[in-house]
C-alpha cells in the first residue's frame, strides 16, 4: 500500500488501545538549556554544565505526542488536512529526569469521546528511565472535529490583533513582577494566597511551540516532526502550543515554590481556551485552594488563569506540589 493509498487515521480510524512504536531520547545538557531557556527557567542549576535535573515539563518533549507514529504503527497515515489541535494535556510525575538518562516514551489511544458536538481524542505517554524507573504519565487530548459552529475562520483579511498601549512588546519577552521575592515552603502557604504572577510578551514566531520541537533523536517518521502551524480546509492557525505554555507554568510555578516539587506525586494540567498568538502578552495567575497531608508527604493544589492584553482568558490549569 502505498502512502496516498493509505488510510488516513481520522476520528473514525481511531480504536482506543491503538500504539506506536516506542521512542528513545536522550537527556543532554544541550536539550535541559534549550527547554529551560524555551520555557523562560531562571533557575541557574539549569543552565549549569551540570544540572542536577531537568525541569519536570521537560518530559513533554521526552516523550512527545506521537499521533503519526500511532497513525503508521496501525497502517494508516496522518496528513496536514486532518491536523489536530491541542484542547489539554496533563502530566504527572513519578521520579527526577536526570541529566544522561535514556528515556523511552510509548504512546496509546487511552479514551475517544464528543462532547459539545466536538470530537476528541487522548494520547497516554508512559516514560521510563534506562534504569527502569517510571518517570512519569503524559495524557495528550486533541480535537479531531470541530462542531461548525466553533471551526476556526481563515486569517485572510482579518487585521492582527494589537496589543494594548500599556504592555508594548519587550525585547526580552519575558518578565514577572516577582522576581526578588523569596520561594515559600509548606509551612508558610496559606490557603486563598496568591502565586506569584507570569507574564510572557511577544512570542517571536520562530520560537512557536520551542518546548515541542522534536530533539534530533526523535524518529523521522512522524510527519510531526515538523512541527508546522496546525492547517485546516478552513484556513491556517498560528499560536503558542499548549505545551510550550505548559513550560511556562513550570517555569511559573518554581519561582514561587522550591525547584523539583512537580517531581515525587505532582501533576500539571492545562487547558486551552484561546490561542496564544505572535504579539500577544500574556499573564498567568494562581491561588492555592488546598494543602494537605497523606502517607507521609505534603501537598498542595493551585490553579490558574491566563488572560492576554485584551482581559480575554486564554487558559486555565490545575496543579498539584509535592513537598
Amino acid at each position: 500500500m502505498t502512502l496516498t493509498e493509505a488510510r488516513t487515521w481520522d476520528y473514525d480510524a481511531v480504536e482506543v488501545g491503538q500504539r506506536a512504536q516506542p521512542i528513545v531520547k536522550m537527556v543532554t545538557p544541550d536539550s535541559i538549556v534549550r527547554h529551560a531557556s524555551a520555557s523562560r527557567s531562571m533557575n541557574p542549576d539549569h543552565f549549569s554544565d551540570a544540572p542536577p535535573f531537568a525541569m519536570p515539563s521537560q518530559i513533554f518533549s521526552l516523550a512527545p505526542k506521537n499521533r503519526a507514529g500511532v497513525a503508521e504503527n496501525n497502517g494508516m497515515t496522518v496528513i496536514t488536512a486532518h491536523a489536530t489541535p491541542f484542547a489539554k494535556a496533563e502530566g504527572r510525575w513519578y521520579a527526577p529526569i536526570r541529566l544522561g538518562d535514556t528515556v523511552t516514551s510509548v504512546a496509546t489511544v487511552l479514551e475517544k469521546y464528543e462532547r459539545r458536538g466536538s470530537k476528541f481524542v487522548t494520547l497516554r505517554l508512559e516514560a521510563h528511565n534506562d534504569r527502569g524507573e517510571k518517570l512519569g504519565e503524559v495524557d495528550h487530548t486533541s480535537i479531531f472535529e470541530f462542531r461548525r459552529s466553533d471551526r476556526p475562520q481563515s486569517d485572510s483579511g482579518t487585521v492582527a490583533r494589537q496589543p494594548g498601549a500599556a504592555l508594548e512588546p519587550s525585547p526580552l519577552r519575558e518578565t514577572t513582577p516577582d522576581d526578588s521575592a523569596e520561594t515559600v515552603t509548606f509551612d508558610t502557604i496559606e490557603v486563598g494566597g496568591a502565586v506569584h504572577p507570569f507574564t510572557v510578551h511577544s512570542p517571536l514566531k520562530d520560537e512557536v511551540d520551542g518546548v515541542a520541537v522534536p530533539e534530533d533523536g526523535m524518529s523521522g517518521q512522524s510527519s510531526e516532526a515538523s512541527h508546522e502551524p496546525a492547517r485546516f480546509p478552513w484556513g491556517t492557525i498560528h499560536g503558542v502550543g499548549g505545551i510550550t505554555i505548559m513550560g511556562y507554568l513550570d517555569a511559573m510555578l518554581h519561582r514561587w515554590a522550591p525547584d523539583g516539587t512537580l517531581y515525587g506525586g505532582g501533576r500539571l494540567l492545562f487547558k486551552a481556551i484561546k490561542n496564544f498568538r505572535p504579539g500577544d502578552t500574556n499573564t498567568y495567575r494562581g491561588v492555592v485552594t488546598a494543602k494537605r497531608q497523606r502517607d507521609g508527604k505534603r501537598f498542595v493544589d493551585i490553579e490558574i488563569a491566563g488572560a492576554n492584553q485584551l482581559g480575554q482568558l486564554t487558559g486555565v490549569a490545575e496543579a498539584t506540589l509535592v513537598f
